[in-house]
């Protein structure tokens, strides 16, 4: 897993921040505004398009807020068929 972090600045009228990059839920992406960590679906929420999705703020950070978005895109565990969502360890299945 690949972890990518952004950074933009607030203008106070700009409410979508482009990423250039595919995100498939909200809960692969954390979004701090001058280091405090935003709600999903509450502060903010993704909308993708032709595979880039942009973070979508309810209200426009003011300007010269610092914008840090870390986008965590979620895997399967897979090892070449030894492991992967089916698989049993320790009596479970995982």
């Amino acid at each position: 897993v690949t972890v990518t972090t952004m950074n933009f600045t607030g203008d106070g009228t700009t409410t979508s921040f482009n990423t250039q990059l595919p995100v498939n839920t909200i809960n692969d992406v954390q979004v701090f505004i001058n280091g405090l960590i935003q709600a999903p679906t509450y502060s903010f929420t993704i909308n993708t398009v032709d595979d880039e999705t942009s973070i979508v703020f309810d209200a426009a950070p003011e300007a010269n807020d610092f914008i840090m978005v870390r986008l965590t895109p979620t895997a399967q565990l897979s090892a070449g068929g030894i492991l992967n969502e089916n698989s049993a360890i320790d009596g479970g299945t995982y």
